[in-house]
């Protein structure tokens, strides 16, 4: 029974609403954010780190179970939850209120790109290892928060250059 539960229950499905906000909002974010600008004369030494640890990151979500008990997994949930929320608001603030100081400003101008720091390592605490590897859960949680680490640092730089390039 538990290897069908390891197949069933893979952190992936804690991906898939920032996928359908992304899919749903993107078109309603202010233009630096559409992906003809936002995109734009990006240099390959953040683009390609930023896109490398997407896949990968979200990929091996896939093959993490999701824990439901042990140390940290009411911790991960909370983080994940209050980070989906605040990622969620990040969000809605740009969208709904463009020119206020918060969107305006590089810590509000740049939340979709550091908030998911919080909800990634709300999966970090949450995720068991591959069923397919025998390695330490610990060194899995540092994989996998070095990847997340590497992903968001590269997508804040990302969201700064942007920021600054409208000035």
């Amino acid at each position: 029974m538990k290897q069908w539960r390891t197949y069933l229950t893979p952190c992936f499905w804690l991906i898939l609403p920032v996928f359908a906000l992304n899919l749903a909002l993107t078109r309603d974010l202010p233009a630096p954010f559409q992906p003809d600008i936002f995109w734009r004369e990006i240099p390959a030494a953040i683009a390609w780190p930023e896109k490398g640890f997407r896949i990968i990151l979200f990929t091996l979500t896939g093959f993490l179970p999701i824990r439901l008990r042990g140390t940290g997994v009411r911790l991960g949930w909370w983080l994940f939850g209050i980070g989906m929320i605040a990622y969620t608001a990040s969000w809605a603030a740009l969208i709904l209120t463009p020119e206020a100081g918060w969107a305006t400003g590089i810590v509000g101008f740049t939340a979709p790109a550091w908030t998911p720091a919080i909800w990634l390592a709300g999966i970090s605490l949450i995720a068991d290892r591959p069923a397919f590897c025998r390695i330490s859960r610990i060194f899995w949680h540092v994989v996998f928060a070095g990847l997340a680490f590497g992903f968001v640092g590269a997508h804040i730089a990302h969201a700064s250059l942007v920021y600054f390039r409208l000035d």
